[in-house]
């Protein structure tokens, strides 16, 4: 009984002193840590120094900027951006402290809020995480790399800014039902002046337009003879709830411009107009194009068009008349 009486006696001696070997390195750093904080709410770089390496190769990750290339580049950095700048810094670290030390090199990760007072007085307030990896060398532990960071706005809410999106400029407007008012299909009868005071060449065709994608797009589709030659086109109208106007795109077979018209409404929807800029493959010059839409009733409207090229005058060049089909 003796002998196993003092078996575990001699055993605990010898495994105590190592257990407690084993936990100093958590307690230090969970002791170097609150320093650490410290340090940087004084606002005072001559007091974070010592805990930080300052060996040229080493890496920094602050908020901002992305990057420091050593403790010199991180103090003067830091000292610009944040010392000279606030009267106050106070940091809470969250109850989630994490400190893994592996021999002499450890890592600690924690949550924290910042509160931050300008010198002018503007408040602010800053919530982040925070890593860092240290090394153990002669005079204790020091930091060798730091990563500090914050979430991106609003990513918490990202459900709600996305509903919020939708509702504001996702969905079909007052002005998508304006485009509405053209869907079904139109015979038409178009003139083309190809100079001022030319005769007008005629042609007959006929547009079909359909709203697309639950209404937010009206997309047209024209089939018509010019001069002997068929001619086809395809043509998507929208409103851009952003930007506040509309956008248009047109492609034909009489070239492989793909042209781009924005404008507005006189607020009925019943005159849309909307200018387009491009160079004429004909002439080379710069020219702005001006299409007009006239709906005069549920079953007529006419698409005026007027060109400006170069320094010249505007002209009305194009005239399409559109009957609803019955």
């Amino acid at each position: 009984m003796y002998e196993r009486v003092s078996a575990c006696l001699f055993a605990l001696l010898i495994a105590a002193p190592a257990a407690l070997a084993a936990g100093k390195p958590e307690q230090e750093l969970r002791g170097l840590i609150p320093k650490i904080v410290a340090a940087w709410e004084s606002l005072d770089a001559a007091r974070v120094e010592p805990y930080y390496a300052a060996d040229s190769g080493l890496a920094y990750f602050d908020v901002a900027p992305l990057k420091y290339s050593g403790w010199a580049e991180y103090r003067a950095g830091v000292e610009k951006l944040v010392f000279e700048r606030h009267r106050s810094l106070r940091i809470a670290p969250n109850d989630d402290l994490q400190v893994h030390p592996r021999g002499n090199l450890a890592w600690a990760t924690f949550t924290f809020g910042a509160d931050l007072e300008t010198k002018a007085g503007e408040r602010s307030h800053l919530d982040g995480r925070w890593t860092m990896v240290l090394e153990r060398r002669k005079g204790g532990w020091v930091v060798t790399h730091e990563h500090v960071s914050a979430p991106l706005p609003g990513m918490a809410s990202m459900e709600e800014q996305m509903a919020a999106y939708l509702r504001a400029y996702a969905a079909p407007g007052e002005h998508h039902e304006h485009l509405k008012m053209l869907a079904g299909t139109w015979r038409t009868e178009g003139k083309f002046w190809p100079a001022p005071g030319a005769p007008a060449i005629e042609s007959t065709g006929r547009a079909q337009h359909r709203m697309i994608l639950g209404g937010r797009y009206l997309e047209t589709t024209y089939e018509g003879e010019f001069e002997n030659m068929s001619f086809s086109g395809r043509g998507t109208a929208g409103y851009d709830r952003y930007l506040g106007k509309y956008v248009e795109t047109w492609v034909d077979n009489f070239g492989t411009m793909v042209l781009v018209s924005e404008g507005t409404c006189d607020g009925t929807g019943k005159v849309r107009t909307l200018v387009a800029s491009y160079v004429d493959p004909m002439t080379q010059k710069p020219t702005t194009m001006r299409s007009v839409y006239r709906i005069q009733d549920a079953d007529h409207y006419v698409l005026e068009m007027y060109t400006r090229s170069g320094e010249a005058p505007e002209v009305k060049t194009m005239e399409i008349a559109h009957t609803r089909a019955k």
